[in-house]
């Protein structure tokens, strides 16, 4: 079974639905926090005050890092400025950066955030990046599940499918079949979804492309 939320700006509804499942280390009286491995994009929004680091399964795991439950991420970065960047401030935030992977052939992601006249925001992806590409059959990613007893899956990584040489939906299938309990972070944004492989995700059986 699958607990599903949808992708929004603000992380509270889903952090809130994780600490049901995951207890931290912070509370005393409870047992030893699980062991959670969030899988998609890690990527820099670049907004007219700077560029910040994001996607949805990386806030969640930088979140749930500070408030002392064990999480390791599984996405691809470029071997680039940006990627070595965000590959230092998810160590220091206390992210498990081990199954992280890494790519010569694409940049690391950057989404251009322009804002209009009302304050509501338009995103321009740079596609393909270096989170289309997360290998399905990498040592660290089969090490990483063996190791989680909660997964939490964003759906963001599969746009490409297996189009322009993308990987990272055979990899969210894989991570989808997981024996322990998974966390479904739906981003519905047009254009990047396909209707049957996020079918395919809820009832557990998705496409590998």
């Amino acid at each position: 079974s699958a607990m599903i939320f949808f992708d929004a700006y603000y992380l509270l509804p889903p952090l809130f639905l994780l600490t049901l499942l995951v207890p931290t280390a912070r509370s005393l009286s409870s047992p030893p926090p699980n062991t959670v491995l969030c899988f998609g994009e890690t990527l820099w929004d670049a907004l007219p005050s700077g560029l910040f680091l994001g996607g949805g399964p990386t806030n969640v795991a930088l979140h749930l890092a500070s408030l002392g439950t064990p999480t390791s991420l599984v996405t691809c970065l470029g071997r680039d400025r940006l990627g070595n960047e965000a590959h230092r401030r998810l160590a220091q935030g206390g992210v498990g950066t081990r199954p992280i992977q890494r790519t010569d052939k694409y940049g690391t992601g950057m989404v251009l955030a322009t804002l209009g006249d009302g304050g509501d925001a338009t995103y321009e992806f740079d596609t393909p990046s270096a989170w289309d590409v997360i290998d399905p059959h990498g040592a660290s990613l089969d090490a990483a599940l063996e190791d989680a007893e909660v997964v939490v899956l964003g759906s963001l990584c599969s746009r490409l499918g297996g189009a322009e040489g993308g990987t990272s939906a055979a990899a969210a299938a894989r991570v989808r079949g997981h024996r322990g309990a998974v966390v479904l972070d739906l981003n519905l944004r047009p254009p990047w979804y396909d209707v049957e492989h996020i079918k395919g995700l809820i009832r557990g059986t998705p496409a590998d492309g």
